[in-house]
């Protein structure tokens, strides 16, 4: 019995031994390039799966195979093989440094070839044929893991089944743990058991299997027992690593404290804030250092700043957070476990540095108020140029506009005065001779009277009416003679320079002068010309300070455009259509509004902001100038300060809206 334990023991640690190196050795060939990559692999837990597997495939057809004594002649023929590969290799690099006594290697090849030769004939040429062959097929099968497409042939799918793996562990696996310790006792016990009553029949040969069977469930046990502790091993020795790293590397001052709040552990961070070696702060109550503090731990608050005194230095300013170890529930039954963790951060500069930021943002603002201020009293100081500037502006366009109106006056009524002076000439001619003509008529008469006995009462009733007609023509000739010798007198008054004296008028009665000269200006050009006249004079209006002459001249241009218009509709529409000329004044208070209002044919959207430019119009190049609106818009606006509109809607009317103030004293100085 003896004997078989320490048989069965030696084979139980030869294969244990075979199992954990032949994976390495598959790992380190791997990393070499002489086997698939795949091999390479390994865990976080530093478990090399696919060699393992590897080796356990080999295994399996060992086990199947199951003649012992076969398959060590097998296995013993491929170590010689390796082996005798090696020498070889030696012997072929001989004259590499790295390889020492080639010679040597020489010698055991032939001597190894030779004991596999004679061994393996003495045994049997299958079984030397076979383990030859081995190394080859082990080979080969790499060449196919290496080409094959499948997945567990490389390395990105262990790493995914590590992941998932990791991702689905069990929740309790110290219970896990036990339940398969628990089963694997009683399976044993009852293994036991059974083939302790089938083998009592043979107790010799019964007590050795018993034996080897006790060892292999024995081993199989601890295996299991490994498998099942090692991982949880492993990820809490990972976890303690990465807490101590992170409280070494750790910027912040990190102390452990226990129920009392005297100091455990300290970190390098926290010697160099306190300046104290660590075996100078373990021991330390902590409210030593940090006297605001209180003196029992459950009264710490988890957040808060805590003043530092130095001796050599300042004090300085720390945030402290504080975290206990364990509930406060489970604290009551564990007082002795119960710890704390403090994390002291030194934020002396940052307090400084929003201090001085307080201040500099403070001191910002009262010079950014200051800065305004004096901006703001600038800006009010341009505002007042520029508005004095703008109205200095303002008052010369004035003047450039009135010289301007003045100069374009003048310049009609130089030609006014031309003209007047060639009228008024054959004019007096003709008042004189029909006043001269009506005394003449009188002489007859007074002489039909004398011959009334010679003539007959039929003759003399025909002289006498033909001399009434006479009479009353020739008072006609002279009244509109005298009228437009009146005209004719305020053009030369005009042209005389009379226009830049402003005068209290009458407007109504100005309008109404020049709404008949421009009617029997119509009239004299174009015959057949009619327009019927309504007026709406306010009478309250009164007098106004204007230059008549220029008003007048305003007056005449819009009602003379009011006539051709309707003129114009008349000839296109025949006996239709009745022009119609509508004047109307109002009082404002301040101002005075006059409307002159035609029914004709209106002016179109696309010309209406080009009527009052220069040299504009919309009558043929041989019945207007273009001028008439442009001085009427000078007069009004500029000279008068005034305003001058218009309303129109094509095919139906016209009205032109003059709006002139009673008081423009600044512009007549």
């Amino acid at each position: 019995m003896i004997v078989t334990l320490l048989l069965a023991s030696s084979s139980l640690l030869s294969s244990a031994t075979c199992v954990s190196n032949s994976p390495r050795i598959l790992y380190q060939l791997a990393l070499d390039g002489h086997v698939s990559p795949v091999f390479a692999y390994i865990s976080r837990r530093g478990v090399l799966e696919p060699a393992l597997v590897f080796s356990l495939l080999l295994g399996l057809i060992g086990l199947v195979w199951g003649d012992v004594t076969r398959i060590v002649v097998v296995c013993s023929a491929s170590y010689v093989i390796m082996l005798m590969a090696l020498y070889l290799g030696m012997w072929l690099r001989r004259g590499s440094p790295e390889v020492r006594w080639p010679w040597w290697g020489a010698g055991f090849f032939v001597f190894d070839g030779v004991v596999l030769v004679v061994g393996g004939l003495g045994w049997g040429w299958q079984d030397l044929t076979i383990g030859v062959l081995f190394p080859v097929a082990i080979l080969a099968v790499d060449a196919a893991i290496r080409r094959i497409s499948f997945a567990p042939f490389h390395r990105a799918w262990w790493i995914r089944h590590y992941r998932a793996r990791r991702k689905s562990q069990i929740e309790d696996f110290v219970a896990f743990q036990v339940v398969v310790l628990i089963l694997l006792v009683c399976s044993a016990v009852g293994i036991g058991w059974v083939v302790r009553s089938t083998l009592d029949s043979n107790s010799s040969v019964g007590s050795n299997l018993l034996v080897v069977l006790i060892l292999t469930v024995t081993f199989i046990g601890v295996a299991i027992a490994c498998w099942t502790s090692l991982p949880q091993v492993v990820s809490m020795d990972e976890a303690r690593e990465a807490a101590e790293q992170l409280f070494v590397i750790a910027i912040d001052a990190i102390v452990v404290l226990d129920e009392n709040g005297m100091i455990r552990q300290a970190n390098p961070a926290s010697e160099r804030l306190f300046e104290l070696s660590t075996g100078q702060l373990i021991g330390r109550h902590l409210n030593k250092l940090l006297p605001g503090l209180a003196n029992q731990p459950e009264r710490w608050p988890s957040r808060s700043e805590q003043t530092l005194n130095l001796p050599a230095e300042d004090s300085r300013i720390l945030e402290v957070a504080i975290s206990d170890r364990f509930s406060q529930d489970a604290s009551l039954f564990n007082q002795e476990l119960q710890e704390y963790v403090v994390i002291l951060r030194d934020i002396t500069d940052r307090k400084q540095a929003q201090e001085s930021l307080q201040k500099a943002n403070e001191e910002l603002e009262i010079k950014v108020e200051n800065r305004t201020s004096e901006l703001r009293y600038t800006v009010e100081q341009l505002q007042n140029e520029i508005e004095e500037r703008q109205q200095i502006e303002a008052n010369l366009r004035a003047m450039q506009n009135q010289i301007v109106v003045q100069e374009k006056l003048a310049s009609l009524g130089s030609l006014t005065a031309g003209i007047a002076h060639e009228i008024r000439n054959p004019l007096n001619f003709v008042n004189n001779f029909s006043e001269l003509s009506a005394e003449l008529t009188e002489e007859l008469f007074e002489e039909l009277g004398n011959q009334a006995e010679r003539l007959a009462p039929e003759t003399k009733e025909y002289i006498a009416e033909l001399l009434t007609d006479l009479t009353a023509n020739l008072k006609k000739i002279n009244q509109h003679g005298q009228r437009a010798d009146k005209i004719v007198g305020n053009m030369l008054l005009h042209s005389r320079g009379q226009s830049g004296h402003w005068e209290a008028t009458d407007i109504n009665s100005l309008l109404a002068e020049y709404i008949n000269l421009a009617y029997h200006g119509m009239r004299a050009k174009e015959a057949a010309f009619n327009i019927t006249i309504e007026t709406d004079y306010d009478n309250d209006i009164g007098e106004v300070d204007v230059v008549p002459q220029d008003i007048g001249r305003v007056f005449l241009n819009i009602i003379s455009n009011a006539c051709y218009a309707t003129y114009k509709k008349k000839q296109e529409m025949g006996e239709v259509f009745s022009p119609l000329l509508d004047v109307r004044t109002r009082n404002l208070g301040d101002a005075i509004e006059i409307r002159i209002r035609d029914n004709g044919s209106g002016i179109k959207p696309e010309v209406l902001d080009k009527i009052f430019n220069p040299f504009f119009t919309t009558k043929p190049p041989a019945e207007g100038t273009g001028l008439g609106l442009s001085i009427s818009q000078d007069v009004i606006v500029q000279q008068h300060q005034g305003e001058l509109k218009v309303e129109t809607e094509v095919g139906k009317y016209t009205e032109f809206i003059i709006t002139l103030p009673k008081k423009v004293a600044e512009i007549k100085e």
